[in-house]
């Protein structure tokens, strides 16, 4: 059967792989605070005086909420990786853990 002799390599750095996700995180929530910043002053300098100002912001609208829930998202899933991540690479290293002491166990017949 295809796949029975192959072996999976876990880096011993993982869980600090997946700690560096935390900068992207970080990173994220930033560019979403820039980006609002941004949006708010388009909305002033589209000004209010004719319906091109209007146009603007309306569309500026729709469009600024899209990108700040994009980067919201974003930022989460950063989040969600980073702690599961580092979750798995902690139950990786119990689990290789035990085995040592299963296997040591099995050697010395203890």
């Amino acid at each position: 059967m295809p796949g029975d002799n192959e072996i999976i390599a876990i880096p011993v750095d993982l869980k600090h792989k997946f700690a560096a996700l935390g900068s992207s995180e970080r990173a994220l929530k930033r560019a979403c605070e820039i980006w609002e910043g941004m949006d708010a002053e388009l909305q002033v300098a589209a000004g209010n005086d004719d319906e091109t100002a209007r146009s603007i912001k309306k569309e500026a609208k729709n469009l600024n909420s899209n990108i700040t829930a994009m980067l919201d998202s974003l930022s989460q899933l950063f989040n969600l990786t980073t702690v599961k991540g580092q979750k798995a690479a902690d139950n990786h290293e119990k689990q290789s853990d035990y085995n040592s002491q299963s296997a040591n166990s099995i050697e010395t017949g203890s």
